[in-house]
Parts: C-alpha cells; structure tokens; sequence
C-alpha cells in the first residue's frame, strides 16, 4: 500500500466522524511521516502553525510523557487530549508513531476517539515499515 492509498483509506475513515478535520502522523521525534486533511478543510493546515520551527516537536514530547505515564503503573498511556480555545488534538501513542487528530471544537470527542483502533490498523503497514528502519 503507498503513501496515497493510506492518505485516501485515512480521509475514508476519517470522514465518517463529524468535526475530525485532520490526521497527521509523526515519528516520535516529530517528523512527519503522512498527514490527511479532510476535503471540508482543504483551506486549513494540517499541522499547527509553526509546528515546523518548533525547537521540540509536541508529538515528540508526548512520546516522552506516554513513556513517563506508564510508569505509574496505570497501564500503557493509549492517548491524550489537548484542548485549546478553538480546537481539540487527540495525540495517540502507536511507537513508533504517534497520531494527532485535529478536530474542531464543540464535536464529540468520544465519537473521534471511538474510530482510534480503526485508524491503528490502517497504519499497521506504516507502524511496521518504521520500526524496521
């Protein structure tokens, strides 16, 4: 599978969540890797303004936090929202990768996190390509 049909089969499943308005897919250093944009937001960025000058990446610093959470013994950290004035980010722990939806504010949250294990297996090919390099 190429990068355009992961890019489609994530836009497919994606569009299926009301208020998910994008996926990008990182390293846990924060390169990215694929990003898809749902067709309603063409006129949005895919990643936060910035992202790419930013000294550490934030998907980076959520694999460091996920690594440090499962230290508590609470189990393995699975994912983690970050909600801002005007949007929310689910950022998913799949090592080596780490997913950041981007979904609108006032959408279910539930409803987005609810397609996360589709999405885990739509990128297994990808997951498994990267921890071989």
């Amino acid at each position: 599978m190429n990068a355009e049909e992961v890019e489609s089969a994530l836009i497919a499943l994606a569009g299926t969540i009301s208020g998910l308005k994008g996926i990008v897919i990182t390293d846990r250093d924060g390169v990215q890797i694929l990003s898809a944009v749902m067709p309603h937001s063409q006129s949005e960025p895919a990643a936060p303004q910035g992202s790419a000058s930013r000294s550490v990446p934030i998907e980076a610093g959520f694999a460091i936090v996920a690594d440090q959470l499962s230290k508590l013994q609470f189990g393995k950290c699975q994912h983690v929202l970050a909600m801002y004035d005007n949007k929310v980010v689910v950022h998913v722990n799949m090592p080596p990768l780490v997913l950041s939806l981007l979904v609108e504010d006032g959408a279910d949250v539930e409803a987005v996190i609810s397609v996360i294990p589709q999405l885990q297996t739509a990128l297994s090919p990808v997951q498994q390509v990267v921890s071989a390099s």
